[in-house]
């Protein structure tokens, strides 16, 4: 349902008013029809900063309601990330300071704004494996999935996902004892060898 459907259900129209969700935009994360409750703020205004317009993407939005999620804080943090990329000229931190978000969601909010400008910067699509997680592994994984559900179709939306379901996963056989056993001296040298470890894995 869009969100002028929505502003039409009577039973929604009980939990949602512009007043009501200003000042708890949070709540439409647990919406049953999540897409078009945030459509309907989109329509009210109720998203929008000054001189920052919010602007609704049903895909990603789709995307956010079909998404198996592993619990109600993931939920909230993804939800925030999408938010926040609501603004397309938005700089890191703005979001968070807007709507006064705690401290892990206002630093996944800033991960998105900074993984969305380093994806126009940037392809992952000519990176490495190794590259594409030495990229990736800076940022909260809330914010690379956010990230993915508004990213089209295509070469780019595949890297995030190949780094979210398969990439960020790979270890190396041996950890930091069995290197240490293998006589390299305890110190940096260890993770050293684990990352190069790890790389050939990857690639």
């Amino acid at each position: 349902a869009t969100g002028r459907q929505v502003e039409q259900s009577i039973s929604t129209r009980g939990s949602m008013s512009p007043r009501r969700r200003r000042h708890e935009p949070e709540r439409v994360f647990d919406e049953t029809n999540v897409p078009g409750a945030v459509d309907l703020l989109s329509i009210w205004g109720t998203l929008n900063s000054p001189g920052r317009e919010f602007r609704f993407e049903a895909t990603a939005w789709r995307k956010f309601a079909e998404f198996s999620f592993a619990g109600s804080t993931e939920r909230r943090l993804i939800g925030w990330g999408l938010l926040s990329l609501g603004f397309p000229t938005s700089q890191p931190r703005e979001a968070a300071n807007r709507w006064k978000l705690d401290a892990e969601a206002g630093s996944v909010s800033a991960d998105v704004l900074r993984l969305r400008d380093k994806r126009r910067g940037q392809s992952l699509v000519g990176l490495d494996p190794s590259g594409r997680v030495a990229l990736l592994e800076q940022y909260s994984i809330e914010a690379v999935r956010a990230v993915s559900m508004s990213t089209p179709e295509g070469h780019m939306r595949t890297a995030l996902d190949n780094y979210l379901d398969t990439l960020m996963s790979v270890r190396p056989a041996l950890d930091g004892h069995d290197v240490l056993a293998l006589g390299v001296p305890q110190g940096p040298r260890v993770g050293e060898v684990l990352q190069m470890l790890k790389n050939a894995c990857l690639d």
